[in-house]
């Protein structure tokens, strides 16, 4: 939980103007589930969820984009690339 309200836009998913608090619970069930993921596919370098539309508390979130990079070929454990 700690990790979500430190997000820049975490006052807004408590509720502003009038709206709902969103559903917070969902997107830790997002990190949740993404976690095995990571673990057992060591060739995923990033994963970006954007935007990721989160609903009213309760009704869930949804990724409308997802980008997954992957090391290439040969690029093992600890591979970082080179930057100029």
């Amino acid at each position: 939980m700690r990790m979500v309200s430190e997000i820049r836009s975490y006052p807004l998913l408590l509720g502003v103007r009038g709206e709902e608090r969103k559903d917070i619970e969902g997107i830790l069930d997002v990190m949740l589930r993404l976690d095995p993921l990571l673990r057992g596919e060591g060739r995923i370098t990033d994963i970006e969820a954007n935007p990721l539309r989160v609903f009213d508390q309760g009704e869930g979130v949804v990724a409308l984009d997802v980008r997954i990079l992957l090391k290439g070929p040969g690029q093992g454990p600890g591979h970082k690339e080179a930057t100029a």
